[in-house]
């Protein structure tokens, strides 16, 4: 049963989400995708992820603002008491909008990070 949980869990994390977001682009999906920081910048993460319909590794930025909700740990916190890094594993819950020059943005709506390493 457990082992049946965590394949469910794998593959609602897993970066097949990520294929179904670029199949229906802009549409203003909920995904989750999973992968490591790259890098962190002010509004915006940089995310590498494995896309299964590539069969490899693709870098996504995704755009954060004041309505993204950050969680370390599973407490949630504030973006700055969050603190996300370079190289850290990451669980992004993302939506995809559209923008005044008809591309396509991924906005962060909630930003998952594991427990700060001592």
């Amino acid at each position: 049963m457990r082992l049946k949980i965590f394949v469910l869990v794998l593959s609602v994390l897993g970066a097949g989400s990520l294929a179904r977001l670029e199949a229906h682009d802009g549409h203003g999906e909920t995904v989750v995708m999973s992968g490591t920081i790259k890098t962190v910048l002010a509004g915006r993460i940089e995310i590498e992820t494995f896309d299964q319909s590539l069969l490899q590794l693709k870098r996504i930025w995704v755009i954060t603002d004041a309505k993204t909700q950050y969680r370390r740990a599973k407490k949630r916190m504030d973006a700055e008491s969050a603190q996300p890094a370079e190289g850290e594993r990451i669980v992004a819950v993302v939506s995809s909008e559209h923008t005044k020059d008809n591309s396509t943005r991924l906005v962060a709506l909630q930003i998952d990070l594991g427990a700060l390493k001592k």
